[in-house]
């Protein structure tokens, strides 16, 4: 594997959290996850930094509440993509 910097800092683990990546790519970070802390704490970082924004940008339910489990729009550049709220990455803790 290359250095584990240049791997973090290529927005791999992003596109995983996201849920956009492919089989082969899944086996392959979830790989070195299970061997590198680096690797697992970024993958918590970026699930707990997405899932903080799409709960502040969560539409109000009823009775004031949040939309619990619903789907979050993100935009990236022009493009959105939807997320569940409420993915968790329990394998990595």
């Amino acid at each position: 594997m290359e250095n584990i910097k240049d791997y973090i800092e290529s927005g791999i683990l992003e596109l995983y959290v996201l849920g956009v990546t492919n089989k082969k790519e899944n086996e392959e970070i979830e790989k070195l996850a299970s061997s590198n802390i680096e690797i697992r704490e970024e993958i918590k970082h970026i699930s707990t930094a997405i899932e903080d924004y799409a709960k502040q940008k969560a539409v109000a339910g009823g009775a004031g509440g949040l939309l619990t489990g619903a789907i979050a729009g993100v935009f990236i550049g022009s493009a959105q993509i939807n997320i569940p709220i409420n993915k968790k990455f329990d394998k990595f803790e």
